[in-house]
């Protein structure tokens, strides 16, 4: 009779859990069981970041980079991360997105200028932890980066997506976002800079 219950209970279907099915322990199954539980019981909560979450954003910025295919591409070291992060005029804002006491995903961003549009907000990272994706997680900070956006009064929210990522290409088709592929991305690093 707890078979049937937990089997045909929505948590055990959106888990794709089959409790027959032989598994490396019942714990595994229970606790797969109890994170769905949790997440369709709780919100998960979008809000700013503080200079304390700064670490676990720089690890998630890390975890991206890896998912990139560029590792060692995140040359900034975390003390400059979170001294450019913080006090009364940072350079960059995050939105996080905590279950519990966990950070499981981030919105990075910082405002700019367009001669064209005037105001604008720059979108750098969009990242969801990899156990953490397709649950809406992305929706949520995403919707919330809008607000941001209205609050500020921007004419544009800009950013790139990495033209093999196609995951992320269709989430920003399922919100009309306009990709455009006449630009090229152009940068000089900082070997460059200082010739």
């Amino acid at each position: 009779m707890l078979y049937n219950a937990l089997q045909n209970s929505k948590n055990c279907r959106a888990a794709n859990i089959d409790l027959l099915k032989p598994t490396p322990s019942l714990f595994h199954i229970f606790a797969a069981i109890f994170k769905n539980m949790c997440y369709a019981g709780f919100k998960v909560e979008i809000r700013p970041a503080t200079t304390e979450d700064l670490p676990a954003v720089y690890e998630l910025i890390k975890e991206l980079a890896i998912y990139e295919e560029a590792p060692d591409e995140p040359t900034n070291p975390l003390n400059t991360f979170m001294a450019d992060g913080s006090g009364t005029h940072p350079k960059f804002r995050v939105l996080t997105a905590q279950f519990g006491n966990e950070i499981i995903g981030i919105a990075l961003y910082y405002m700019g200028y367009s001669t064209w549009k005037g105001s604008m907000m720059y979108l750098d990272d969009l990242v969801v932890k990899a156990s953490w994706r397709r649950k809406g997680i992305g929706k949520q900070l995403f919707d919330q980066l809008i607000e941001t956006a209205k609050e500020h009064q921007v004419n544009q929210l800009r950013w790139h997506v990495l033209n093999w990522n196609e995951p992320a290409i269709a989430f920003y088709q399922q919100i009309s976002a306009n990709l455009d592929p006449t630009w090229i991305t152009c940068k000089l690093e900082k070997d460059r800079l200082y010739l």
